[in-house]
């Protein structure tokens, strides 16, 4: 990388800060799917750098279900990234219960800086 572009992965890393490439990434996941994602801004999480999105059919609007996003490290937080089934969708006597998933990293952030992504 050094010789080929002279940059360095550490300097490349200021091109990808993490809130910005969950954007892009979420906006490519929307076109790509036919989906809206929101983020809820009053959710109850686990943690409060936790952030929760509801998946909504962007033609019908209707509601698929939710997905939290726990993306920087803490205290007793396993190391590796991981995504979770919470809830299984399901619809007993007519109630239906949305699908939940969690979706785990681990990106480093230091105080007051952005979290920023290897390329």
């Amino acid at each position: 990388m050094k010789e080929r572009f002279n940059q360095t992965e550490e300097e490349l890393r200021e091109y990808f800060p993490v809130e910005h490439v969950k954007e892009v990434t979420m906006e490519i996941y929307q076109e790509l799917l036919g989906l809206k994602f929101r983020k809820l801004e009053k959710a109850n999480t686990w943690y409060k750098d936790v952030s929760c999105y509801e998946v909504r059919d962007s033609e019908s609007d209707e509601l698929m279900g939710y997905f939290y996003l726990d993306l920087f490290p803490r205290p007793d937080k396993f190391n590796h990234a991981a995504a979770f089934p919470l809830v299984m969708r399901s619809n007993m006597d007519g109630v239906i219960t949305y699908p939940t998933t969690a979706m785990v990293t681990n990106f480093l952030q230091q105080e007051g800086e952005p979290a920023l992504l290897k390329h």
